[in-house]
């Protein structure tokens, strides 16, 4: 018979989140500008530019992190269910319904 183990099982994570990630279902939410630049992380490097995201384009968010001030704010939200990372930043989104920390 195989040697049973008394340590407990940990699952993988889904990915590697980046330092001071904090996961969350935020829910639902849609571009709330004319375009928004969708990024590989939260940063304004022009070379993290994934896409644009026209007014009105539907997301689902899994997290967020604190990154580059836009408008008053320091929060990106993660996309969840896409390939690679994919970020915005909050102030260019509106949640289907409000988020508190």
């Amino acid at each position: 018979t195989p040697a049973v183990s008394n340590q407990p099982i940990q699952a993988a994570p889904a990915r590697n989140d980046p330092p001071g990630f904090h996961r969350a279902d935020l829910g639902e939410g849609q571009t709330s500008v004319e375009l928004a630049n969708i990024r590989s992380t939260p940063s304004y490097d022009k070379n993290t530019i994934v896409r644009v995201s026209e007014q009105g384009e539907r997301f689902e968010f899994d997290g967020w992190v604190e990154g580059p001030e836009l408008r008053g704010s320091t929060r990106w939200y993660h996309i969840a269910r896409t390939p690679g990372d994919q970020w915005i930043h909050s102030t260019l989104v509106q949640l289907n319904r409000p988020f508190r920390d």
